[in-house]
């Protein structure tokens, strides 16, 4: 190898280690977050409930791997390679649903299943105002949206460019994707303004509580069963 080939890659080869030192930078390593609504995303049953406020924890290494525990604290979300699961306590023993395979059972059965926690939104306008959630300041917008109920709604929410909160509200509407199909989590996510897609709060339903960096380690997302075989076990039900 000559002397100016060496220098060529040697020089390639410095500004490849410069953008795999920058990438730590620019990719959020992981979060957690504290979220209040005004409905528990799952129970322990797989079902949405509602009428009822509720906690949750978001925790999550990347878009694909996050665990949410719920404030009952007998079950909880995991959401691996884009699939998400319900982890349930049940004897003493963890039962865990593929959330993908219920929803089709449902559906199947006639039933729509969990329903869509943001809805369908209908317009975004910007007030001018700022509001500080967790400790973040976000910008004010009027939104109108259709709940998961059909009911037509209206109110304030807070949005910000914050990077945290933008990966965090993108980890938290995967989830929901994961559960009641992509098309309604996804719709709102277009919906909010290109600058601004970190939902800090909407109105009464939805509100980051606190958030922060976090570095969690695998066992967090382990699964402590193997997934139900649900078509077996409706089957069964049925023939009762």
């Amino acid at each position: 190898m000559n002397k100016r080939l060496l220098q060529l890659n040697l020089s390639r080869l410095r500004r490849a280690m410069m953008v795999a030192l920058l990438l730590p930078c620019a990719a959020l390593a992981g979060g957690r977050a504290s979220l209040v609504m005004d409905r528990a995303p799952v129970s322990a049953a797989g079902q949405s409930m509602s009428g009822k406020a509720s906690t949750a924890t978001v925790t999550w290494r990347d878009a694909e791997t996050v665990r949410m525990d719920l404030d009952d604290q007998s079950s909880y979300l995991l959401m691996r390679e884009g699939k998400v699961y319900s982890v349930s306590q049940s004897g003493g023993e963890a039962q865990v649903m593929d959330m993908s395979v219920m929803r089709k059972l449902m559906q199947s059965m006639g039933k729509s299943g969990t329903e869509n926690p943001f809805g369908n939104v209908d317009s975004v306008e910007a007030t001018g105002a700022t509001e500080t959630v967790a400790g973040i300041k976000g910008r004010a917008y009027h939104m109108n949206w259709t709940d998961g109920a059909g009911s037509r709604q209206s109110g304030n929410a807070v949005l910000t460019d914050d990077p945290l909160v933008v990966e965090m509200t993108r980890v938290y509407i995967g989830v929901m994707a994961g559960m009641v199909g992509e098309d309604m989590p996804r719709a709102f996510q277009g919906a909010l303004p290109g600058k601004n897609r970190g939902l800090l709060r909407m109105g009464d339903q939805f509100r980051v509580d606190s958030i922060r960096s976090a570095e969690p380690p695998a066992s967090t997302f382990a699964l402590p069963a193997k997934p139900m075989d649900m078509q077996s076990l409706m089957g069964g039900m049925g023939g009762r």
